[in-house]
């Protein structure tokens, strides 16, 4: 009989090196699982949770818009619905001019042809616009207070008007939208009263909706 095989000492340590390399490698990957998926850092932690707020206030903007209403009107109709837009609130008044612009254009297309046959309620919608334009305007901030307020005021106006043509039962809302204007303190900066825009903008908003959802004559063709 011959002699038995007898393995190398060489041979059995690099045997070992790889066994104990690859529970070394699994481990590495198990780990890379844990912390790279399961357990987020505080900071990735927060993003995800941006994103998904993000996309759940966006998708309550899409549900505040109306079927087959005018761009302008569902545009406006977002704007108001965003709970980020008021974060451009500074001392340029971007949120609140651009609020009202599109507040204004909605409006506009709320009245279609009426405009064409009564002044006072283009008149009205104009205001709306030039109180924009004026916010950011080098002037004090009172004034600015006083713009935004008397904007408001001149849409719930014009919604008035628009309310009572499509006797869409809206009276009401268009009540706590001027209330909401009246709101507006005129010896405040609007800068420190930005929840009271962001209620003005909803409360007309609620208006806005309404009228459009309410029949085909809220909405002029």
């Amino acid at each position: 009989m011959g002699e038995p095989l007898v393995e190398p000492r060489e041979h059995r340590a690099w045997v070992r090196a790889l066994v104990a390399l690859g529970a070394l490698t699994a481990l590495a990957v198990v780990g890379w699982l844990l912390v790279g998926r399961g357990g987020r850092t505080d900071e990735e932690r927060g993003a995800v949770d941006l994103v998904g707020r993000r996309g759940a206030s966006t998708d309550a903007a899409v549900r505040d818009t109306v079927v087959g209403a005018p761009a302008a009107v569902n545009g406006f109709l977002r704007f108001a619905a965003d709970p980020r837009a008021s974060a451009r609130a500074g001392v340029s008044h971007d949120y609140t001019a651009d609020g009202l612009r599109q507040l204004a254009d909605a409006l506009t297309a709320m009245a279609g042809d009426r405009l064409g046959d009564d002044a006072s309620l283009r008149e009205r919608i104009e205001t709306v616009r030039h109180r924009a334009d004026a916010m950011q305007r080098g002037r004090r901030w009172s004034a600015h207070a006083r713009d935004a307020r008397e904007a408001f005021l001149s849409a719930a106006d014009v919604l008035a008007s628009l309310e009572r043509d499509a006797a869409a039962g809206a009276a009401r809302d268009v009540t706590a939208a001027r209330d909401a204007a009246m709101s507006v303190d005129v010896d405040l900066d609007p800068i420190v009263q930005i929840d009271r825009i962001e209620r003005s903008f909803a409360a007309t908003a609620a208006v806005v909706r309404r009228l459009a959802g309410a029949s085909p004559r809220a909405i002029s063709p």
